[in-house]
């Protein structure tokens, strides 16, 4: 079979999901070390969010903990798919549409919680927005399906 030279639209479509999936994946690694926080450093971050104390329970300890391992972990993953953009075409254009529902789920989340509006701005339109941008950027790759 020959090699096709892709289309100049799927080149740079390519390019820019590899840049996208490698600065969030790195993003999400970052949250590695806050496995490891010091619970004090934790309050001090939660007052900087919301009014009030993070409650000391063995629950919220282990929810922030694990969040932060699932955090890296898919940051990870996400950094990997990276590497090879028309090889996982598609599960990146389902990562895409999973960074669509978090966006909306996680959006319902803060708002019940009672997050402050910038919090749920940063958190769920970003999310929306960027796996939005990802699944028009994989429509214009030159994939044989």
């Amino acid at each position: 079979m020959p090699e096709t030279t892709p289309s100049p639209s799927s080149s740079l479509a390519e390019k820019r999901i590899r840049v996208i999936l490698r600065l969030i994946g790195i993003g999400g690694m970052l949250a590695a070390p806050m496995m490891l926080m010091p619970l004090e450093w934790m309050q001090q971050m939660h007052q900087l969010v919301l009014p009030g104390e993070l409650p000391a329970s063995a629950t919220v300890n282990y929810l922030t903990r694990s969040l932060a391992m699932f955090y890296a972990l898919s940051g990870l993953v996400t950094l990997y798919i990276s590497f090879d953009v028309m090889r996982y075409a598609p599960l990146i254009k389902l990562w895409g549409i999973c960074a669509i529902v978090k966006g909306f789920v996680i959006t319902s989340i803060d708002l019940h919680a009672g997050y402050p509006l910038w919090w749920m701005t940063i958190e769920g339109l970003f999310s929306l927005l960027i796996g939005l941008w990802i699944c028009q950027l994989c429509r214009k790759l030159d994939i044989q399906e």
